[in-house]
């Protein structure tokens, strides 16, 4: 589905790691706009090209989200933010590829999994 050129969204942000919200990311977002995989994404996905170059969009992807919510992160270090109900899971940094990433992708119940770097 293409929509129209003055319709859709800025920025649509690929949070699922499925097929279907990979689908109407592209589908929703607007001519010259932005498709932002920001999933964990254990399997392989198609992504439909044509529709992007229609729209002139672009497709980025980012780990984490440093770069993307720079007012949420200084709302989390000033304490205006409580986010400790988010945290599913505290691990060491030499675990986080294993008990981190991995299970990221496969144990859907982990909201976030923060990693400790120190000791």
């Amino acid at each position: 589905m293409i929509l129209q050129q003055s319709g859709g969204i800025d920025v649509a942000y690929e949070a699922a790691g499925v097929q279907p919200t990979m689908d109407s990311a592209i589908a929703v977002v607007k001519k010259g706009g932005e498709v932002v995989v920001i999933a964990a994404i254990p399997n392989p996905l198609q992504v439909n090209f044509f529709d992007l170059l229609v729209k002139e969009a672009n497709l980025t992807a980012t780990l984490a989200y440093r770069h993307i919510f720079p007012e949420v992160i200084s709302l989390i270090a000033e304490g205006s933010l409580d986010v400790k109900q988010v945290i599913t899971k505290k691990i060491k940094l030499d675990d986080i590829v294993q008990e981190g990433l991995e299970l990221l992708m496969s144990d859907k119940s982990h909201a976030k999994i923060l990693v400790e770097i120190g000791g």
